[in-house]
């Protein structure tokens, strides 16, 4: 299944009480071309997309913002973008 990857970038999720997420952001924005951008207030907030609407999203994203988890330094996000061809972008 091939898809056009029209964003250069994509995050979906919280920045709140995670500078670093922040940080992230914040760099992914300055890039030229666009990004897809989707905050939440928390994990599986209901205002979120859906796991199909979400697999669309990375399926079209050339990279995937994967900041550390609360508890992990890697996050979910990690796995589902490699397995979507996205790149991960992830912290030190």
């Amino acid at each position: 299944e091939k898809h056009e990857r029209k964003y250069q970038w994509n995050f979906v999720g919280q920045t709140h009480d995670k500078p670093t997420r922040k940080t992230m952001l914040a760099a992914a924005e300055e890039l030229p071309g666009e990004g897809f951008l989707k905050l939440t207030q928390y994990w599986n907030d209901s205002s979120g997309l859906s796991t199909r609407d979400f697999r669309h999203v990375l399926l079209s994203s050339h990279f995937t913002l994967c900041p550390r988890g609360f508890v992990h330094p890697e996050s979910f996000r990690l796995s589902e973008a490699l397995e979507c061809g996205s790149i991960p972008i992830i912290e030190e």
